[in-house]
């Protein structure tokens, strides 16, 4: 079963991925190192190669500020998605195993049918073998952090998180999944963590350790946000989705407390 972690660049995604492998979910090959990221990105490159790929042949890449056009992927690239789901499962050492690139965000739509069919065996009775994990964070914030990491425009950034963003709660909405907010209130952000490591044990029967996974986080990851940023200077497309964003979350993590 699969645990993709989708989210907008430099909106926790690493995080949230280092995590979840401390709790034991199987990452293949993750970076552990990376100039921008305190304890590596947790991408695997075989799986970013892919992704680009996917966009690269619509003319577009992670930059993307406008949706794919809805296409169905050529028998080239399911073949390619296939081969790299075998090898994950040929690797890996729990039935769960968990992936990290922020495109898969855009390029969903390709990966669907093959998570929820792809497995070890089509006997598993589960209502689905894959359960995204979610990460957002202010706009401002990631706009910060894309200007420290690449010297990108205000607007443009917000441009393409808006694009990711907006796929990312059609894609919640769509599965149910946990969605978190990278925040700068580390209680809060370890605490809704602890909430999706929970529901990824239930929906696959599988016994996390959420306690030695959170220690994975540290405040040296979340950078670039700043008080007087958070819900000024937007305007007001990119506010309402902000809004639907937090309210989504505020929602799924009720049905997680009782």
């Amino acid at each position: 079963m699969y645990v993709p972690i989708l989210g907008m660049h430099r909106s926790g995604t690493s995080c949230l991925a280092g995590i979840c492998e401390h709790a034991g979910i199987f990452f293949l090959d993750p970076s552990r190192a990376n100039r921008f990221n305190v304890k590596g990105n947790r991408e695997n490159l075989e799986l970013v190669n892919l992704n680009d790929d996917l966009l690269g042949k619509r003319n577009m890449d992670w930059t993307a500020t406008n949706p794919i056009e809805p296409s169905s992927p050529s028998a080239a690239e399911t073949h390619a998605i296939r081969k790299f789901l075998d090898k994950n499962i040929r690797n890996a050492a729990s039935n769960v195993i968990g992936f990290k690139d922020p495109r898969m965000t855009i390029t969903y739509d390709f990966w669907r049918p093959e998570l929820n069919n792809h497995w070890r065996s089509t006997t598993e009775a589960i209502s689905q073998n894959f359960l995204p994990v979610a990460t957002y964070r202010n706009p401002l914030a990631v706009a910060k952090s894309l200007f420290a990491r690449d010297r990108m425009d205000q607007k443009t950034a917000i441009a393409i998180w808006t694009n990711y963003n907006s796929k990312l709660l059609e894609i919640c909405s769509e599965t149910q999944c946990p969605l978190v907010y990278f925040s700068q209130v580390p209680s809060l952000y370890t605490a809704e963590v602890a909430l999706a490591l929970n529901a990824i044990g239930q929906h696959f029967n599988l016994q996390l350790e959420p306690g030695n996974a959170i220690r994975f986080f540290s405040t040296d990851l979340n950078r670039n946000d700043s008080d007087d940023d958070f819900g000024s200077q937007l305007d007001n497309g990119t506010s309402k989705l902000l809004q639907s964003l937090h309210e989504y979350r505020w929602n799924w993590m009720r049905t997680q407390i009782k």
